[in-house]
């Protein structure tokens, strides 16, 4: 099952900087037809003070594997 979306604040690890993003927690790409872009977006944020990335949620793929 594909979670909603929701909005949450991250602490990035790096730098220490709050900032507040959408995310989904998880995607199960065997149920949801979502582009490759749209699922980055949705699994990953970047800091808007030191550009870390981060990744967060889990990814079912289409083949069935576990993307975390």
């Amino acid at each position: 099952m594909t979670m909603p979306i929701e909005f949450v604040t991250i602490r990035c690890p790096k730098c220490q900087h709050e900032y507040r993003t959408t995310r989904r927690g998880s995607i199960n790409r065997m149920l949801d037809d979502f582009d490759d872009s749209y699922v980055e977006r949705m699994t990953t944020s970047e800091c808007p003070s030191c550009h870390t990335k981060l990744r967060q949620g889990l990814i079912v793929e289409r083949d069935g594997s576990f993307n975390i």
